[in-house]
């Protein structure tokens, strides 16, 4: 069937197209009920999603493009770094292995349970030494909202609340701070 009408739905927050054989009077926008414009049958190419996320700065879009513009890596409207699709990322992010000693500083993302874990750890500690006015605990939170641990400290702290369908206690992302980079 060739097309040669279509019906453009006047309201821009809908922005629905009908397409027809012929003009017909009457017809409304079969998604708002609005009213529709008709104009000549434009073959539109077929826009496809995308989802993108730079390697520099973590920033994520989801991009419309066609066939003939997609690419697996465009530039970060943010900061210019390596924009590249989600289905495309894992051949090229590179994969480093490090060495790291259990006394080396890491930084987590708290999430309210890890913090509620840290509360209720002090709470005890004060009961078990018989202080019960000892001062509340003080979570040291940076700018980005990390919190700084020893590995071991981390390990110990946490360690019983890890496990598949836990509510994890930080982000799944660790930053390993003074790790050194190897060769394998």
């Amino acid at each position: 069937m060739k097309y040669t009408t279509q019906f453009e739905c006047m309201d821009k927050d809908c922005n629905t197209v009908v397409l027809g054989t012929h003009r017909q009077d009457g017809i409304i926008c079969p998604r708002c009920n609005g009213p529709v414009l008709p104009k000549p049958f434009e073959q539109h190419k077929k826009i496809g999603r995308a989802v993108y996320r730079c390697l520099c700065c973590d920033h994520q879009d989801e991009v419309q493009v066609t066939k003939d513009e997609y690419s697996e890596v465009k530039v970060c409207p943010k900061c210019n770094g390596a924009f590249v699709d989600l289905w495309k990322i894992a051949k090229y992010k590179k994969k480093m292995n490090y060495k790291v000693n259990f006394n080396e500083p890491v930084k987590v993302q708290l999430t309210e349970a890890g913090i509620y874990i840290l509360k209720q750890r002090h709470e005890e500690l004060k009961r078990k030494i018989g202080r019960p006015n000892l001062e509340p605990v003080d979570i040291k939170i940076d700018d980005e909202g990390y919190s700084s641990f020893q590995l071991w400290s981390l390990m110990n702290v946490f360690g019983n609340h890890m496990s598949l369908g836990c509510v994890p206690p930080f982000k799944s992302d660790i930053i390993i701070c003074n790790g050194e980079l190897t060769n394998d």
